[in-house]
């Protein structure tokens, strides 16, 4: 069953249950270390986009409410927040409301911008967070002047590949090493029409 939630900006008090969030969606090594984390949400360009639900994200998915994600893009920020994201509590609760997020680099001058991440808890997956985040990155890449939106992924991770694909991105090649040695990455690309 869907489960109700709605996009917003990101917010300095959910650093922690993102990084969280992040480590449970990655492997130790792929994961972002906090300081990372940090570094791509301060950078020039980035965009953090959050999905929240109502209710506790640890009840049963089929315990909540069915209705529709709602979202007004017109209400994210097009600038990178002003306070450090280092600056929520390191010893916070996590948020149990928010399901996941997605953070984009949108560069003008280069006409193209760059998903940094995207990361749904898994027990939240195909039910439409994941789309909604991916779907509000490309329209802030379109609102910047964007022509494209790039990312990558483990080559091994055939879920989120074939997730990439039903959003029409496309294999561009191959980034040997990009996660580790011997853990490559397909760069994938989007044109934005």
């Amino acid at each position: 069953m869907p489960v109700s939630f709605l996009l917003r900006p990101y917010h300095p008090d959910d650093f922690e249950t993102l990084w969280q969030i992040d480590q449970r969606c990655f492997l130790p090594g792929i994961a972002y270390s906090k300081h990372e984390l940090a570094s791509f949400l301060r950078q020039r360009g980035a965009v953090c986009i959050v999905a929240e639900t109502s209710t506790d994200v640890n009840r049963s998915p089929a315990s909540q409410t069915t209705e529709s994600p709602t979202e007004s893009l017109t209400e994210l920020p097009t600038e990178s927040p002003t306070e450090s994201p280092l600056e929520a509590p390191t010893e916070s609760p996590m948020n149990f409301r928010i399901l996941g997020f997605v953070i984009v680099l949108v560069n003008p001058r280069q006409a193209a911008a760059y998903i940094t991440t995207l990361d749904v808890l898994s027990r939240m997956r195909r039910l439409g967070a994941g789309t909604a985040l991916m779907a509000a990155a490309e329209q802030l890449a379109r609102d910047g002047a964007c022509t494209a939106v790039h990312l990558e992924a483990a080559v091994e991770n055939e879920s989120a590949l074939a997730f990439y694909a039903r959003q029409g991105y496309g294999i561009v090649s191959t980034v040997a090493d990009y996660y580790a040695p011997g853990a490559h990455a397909y760069s994938l690309t989007k044109p934005l029409t």
